[in-house]
């Protein structure tokens, strides 16, 4: 299934390249944006330009540095983690010419998913490239917390050795806010898996303690994950940097201004065949208050905030007072990190970018600079129990990716090929066809459409006896074929990419943290365009 790179060794790993569209995994949007980036030119920022860079230096102002920096060492500060290392972090970052290059994710507990940390790795490595490429200029990774999202739902599960866990929690509002009393029977849980593996299961028990809240825990738990690596993190959920974006939000409670251009972009987009991910309202924002995260609806005049109506003068007053209660929803929320943020390029998802993309007049119209976009890479991780039973199956890794029967029917094809050869039989039925069809038309020409009729029939009969023989060949290869599916079952775990379903924690106990650290900053690489393929062949137990 399309053309695979030449093996390249890398830390004791086979790294294969498989060209993303032949995974049939992604959609078009974010394909043609990997492959096809020109199409995309006016929907987001080039990134090879310093003039860029010098428009993002007059944007972002020394007071907004200092106050920036102000935040993150109180920040770090609160969670206990302001060492001397990420001291030097906001050091640099307080100085004019540093830019950073940001990620984002939700909270998820212990980091959720793999490819939660797939973003932030691509995310420090494409800081490592620009500093080697820009030398006048430092640029520091990012990791944005989504400290503000109510979607308990999406983070409150775990899938981990094959086993879904759930924090079960009546908590609700934003979940950074969220206390971690409850949290203790899932965590417990969770270690429970580790218990023959004393130092995995004493590193994971020292996060997401009672004392912490959801976004304190997962600052605490990020920062140890990438502690050899610079990575700065941080909670925009803040009093004083939603106090610096208030302007914005007034203007969105004035005259709704991200609707219309979200709405023009999005047209635009649709102009080139893609379809729009996110819709805008009139009002962009949420109040967030207590336990509580609400809609704010205009209706008029009078903006609605529950079951609690107030005026635009009462509503610009509360924002003016409170500026933490105001949240941005999902069309703000990238404009409000990059009004805060000396950030030069957004890394995401294929989803992600594909809602960015209709954003750019929505900064346009505020003039804040838009960021350059990039899709991060996707990785499948095959450790050496799978990697051993693929080649016992003889089977091609890249055939995995194809449907499943079709999978088992080459396999049989290829164990039996004495048994099914159909060939000899093929040539004979097609000769066959064209003497019937002809006898039938030197009869009568008007019977041509009767002959290829009857033709087509002899055809479909040899196809139904095929069929037969291959289901009968795959009873008697039962076994075979139970193991071609537990494989295909193991590499698309629930049917889905490996890095959507499988657990950080489960390739830390499969790995090591650091091996598996190792391995993945290693072989993620902002320039790669493809599905990137690490095949563990170290005949070691994992």
């Amino acid at each position: 299934m399309g053309e695979t790179k030449v093996n390249d060794k890398i830390t004791g790993m086979i790294k294969k390249n498989l060209h993303r569209e032949t995974t049939n995994r992604f959609s078009k949007i974010s394909n043609d944006f990997i492959y096809q980036p020109h199409l995309f030119k006016e929907f987001t920022q080039q990134l090879n330009t310093s003039e860029f860079i010098l428009e993002k230096n007059d944007f972002f102002n020394p007071d907004k540095r200092k106050s920036l920096c102000s935040v993150l060492r109180s920040q770090y500060q609160q969670a206990g983690i302001l060492n001397d290392q990420n001291s030097s972090l906001l050091e640099r970052l307080e100085k004019p010419h540093c830019f950073t290059v940001t990620t984002g994710h939700q909270l998820a507990p212990y980091g959720g998913p793999l490819f939660f940390v797939y973003k932030i790795i691509h995310t420090i490595n494409l800081a490592k490239k620009l500093n080697a490429q820009y030398t006048a200029y430092d640029f520091l990774p990012v990791f944005w917390m989504a400290s503000e999202d109510h979607d308990f739902q999406e983070i409150q599960g775990l899938n981990l050795f094959n086993d879904n866990l759930t924090w079960e929690s009546e908590q609700t509002g934003a979940v950074g806010r969220f206390s971690l009393n409850d949290f203790q029977p899932f965590k417990a849980t969770i270690l429970k898996k580790f218990e023959n593996d004393r130092e995995t299961s004493a590193w994971l028990a020292s996060f997401y303690t009672s004392e912490d809240n959801l976004a304190a825990a997962t600052l605490k738990f990020v920062d140890s994950l990438f502690k050899d690596e610079d990575l700065i993190i941080i909670n925009g959920d803040d009093q004083k940097l939603k106090a610096q974006f208030s302007e914005i939000m007034a203007l969105e409670l004035k005259d709704g201004f991200s609707q219309e251009a979200l709405n023009q972009q999005t047209q635009e987009l649709e102009a080139l065949g893609f379809q729009g991910q996110v819709n805008a309202r009139a009002v962009n924002l949420f109040y967030l208050e207590n336990d509580k995260r609400q809609r704010i609806v205009k209706d008029g005049e009078v903006f609605q905030i529950g079951n609690r109506n107030y005026s635009k003068e009462e509503i610009q007053e509360k924002l003016q007072k409170n500026p933490e209660h105001f949240s941005p929803n999902v069309i703000l929320r990238p404009l409000y990190q990059e009004f805060i943020l000396p950030n030069i390029c957004y890394i995401g998802g294929g989803g992600e970018i594909a809602y960015w993309l209709q954003l750019k007049g929505v900064f346009d119209k505020v003039k804040v600079p838009f960021p350059h976009l990039q899709i991060r890479n996707s990785l499948q991780l095959i450790d050496y129990q799978l990697f051993s039973k693929i080649e016992k199956l003889e089977l091609d890794i890249t055939e995995l990716f194809g449907d499943l029967e079709w999978i088992k029917k080459e396999r049989i094809l290829n164990m039996h090929q004495d048994d099914l050869q159909f060939d000899e039989i093929q040539e004979v039925a097609e000769s066959l066809k064209n003497k019937l069809t002809g006898l039938i038309v030197e009869v009568d020409q008007g019977l041509k459409n009767y002959g290829l009729s009857e033709a087509a029939k002899i055809e479909k009969q040899i196809q139904q006896v095929a069929q037969k023989l291959i289901r009968h060949k795959k009873k008697q290869e039962e076994s075979t074929m139970k193991q071609i599916d537990n494989v295909h079952a193991k590499f698309f775990p629930n049917n889905g990419l490996q890095e959507r379903q499988d657990s950080l924690l489960e390739w830390i106990g499969k790995w090591g943290l650091d091996k598996l650290m190792e391995v993945l900053i290693a072989n993620i690489n902002p320039n790669e365009k493809d599905f990137i393929l690490l095949i563990d062949d170290s005949h070691e137990k994992n």
